[in-house]
């Protein structure tokens, strides 16, 4: 396992994994401890068949009983690696199907997600049509607005204007008639 696959692994999966390798250890130990145990034994019975092959004389039968204690001690040397080997090939293959369900959970998260942020950006375009014309026709409104008041002043103002020429033209005609 890589170190990019075990960093995308979550805490508790990681967790989980390292339970599982200290429960394998453990084993691994034990039949460590069983096989040391086994290797006792067979010292302790090549050393009685050493004694038995100096009491017996014969160099021939302590070849054979020799060969039998080899051929054990072979045999449990080759159980040993066997089952090794099958608890690594379980631990692969369990560790391959965990990463390959973590990428397929992690898809389906990135796919989710995708999915609501074009949610949102669809309706977040939605709604900044919806204010810019609710903007468009405020200020419309105001503009129409404005100008009716512009042009009431202007009307206003002119009359005022009207009025003070019309004043104006009055007491230059009062002045030219005093004078």
């Amino acid at each position: 396992m890589t170190d990019k696959e075990l960093q995308k692994l979550k805490r508790s999966e990681l967790l989980e994994i390292m339970l599982n390798i200290n429960l394998e250890l453990d084993k691994a130990w034990q039949e460590i401890e069983d096989l040391k145990q086994q290797n006792e034994q067979l010292l302790k019975q090549l050393a009685e068949k050493k004694i038995r092959s100096e009491e017996s004389g014969s160099i021939a039968d302590a070849a054979m009983e020799l060969t039998g204690v080899f051929r054990s001690a072979q045999e449990a040397a080759d159980v040993y690696i066997s089952n090794i080997k099958n608890i690594n090939e379980k631990k692969n293959k369990e560790y391959s199907e965990k990463i390959n369900a973590a990428d397929r959970q992690a898809e389906k998260i990135i796919s989710e997600a995708e999915n609501r942020a074009a949610i949102i950006n669809r309706t977040a375009e939605n709604d900044s049509i919806k204010l810019m014309k609710e903007t468009a026709d405020k200020c419309n409104t105001l503009i129409k607005q404005t100008n009716e008041k512009c042009i009431n002043k202007i009307k206003e103002v002119q009359q005022k204007c009207n009025s003070v020429i019309s004043l104006n033209d009055q007491l230059a005609e009062f002045f030219k008639s005093t004078l």
